[in-house]
């Protein structure tokens, strides 16, 4: 064999192997971003810097909060129940409506606020 192409061939060979092997190590290099948490949610109406909280109005949040919690969650079950009637009802092995499927977008935007709520 040619010296010329032996070298060509062992200088090709040890490019390759290098590009190939040495890509994953180049890649996991990279600076990762990491995740920032979300934004605390406001669990108290906005306050002025430098004025206390009144504890009346405070005590009026949290009730208007319960009572949207406890309407959430009532809505949640009468929508919940009301898809349980309306699946037993129909086949829905052969057939989904998009009934269904709005109703079942409902229940999750309610769970999702009510997931809400509950963190703050």
């Amino acid at each position: 064999m040619d010296p010329n192409r032996r070298n060509f061939l062992r200088v090709s060979a040890t490019a390759t192997g290098f590009t190939l092997c040495g890509l994953p190590i180049i890649i996991q290099n990279t600076k990762r971003q990491t995740l920032k948490p979300p934004a605390p949610a406001d669990s108290l109406p906005h306050v002025e810097p430098g004025r206390s909280i009144d504890p009346r109005t405070t005590r009026l949040f949290l009730e208007q909060r319960e009572r949207d919690f406890r309407e959430s969650l009532g809505q949640l079950t009468d929508r919940v129940a009301e898809l349980g009637h309306d699946v037993s009802q129909i086949d829905s092995v052969n057939f989904f409506s998009v009934r269904l499927y709005k109703q079942t977008d409902a229940i999750e935007h309610l769970a999702k606020r009510l997931k809400s709520l509950a963190k703050t």
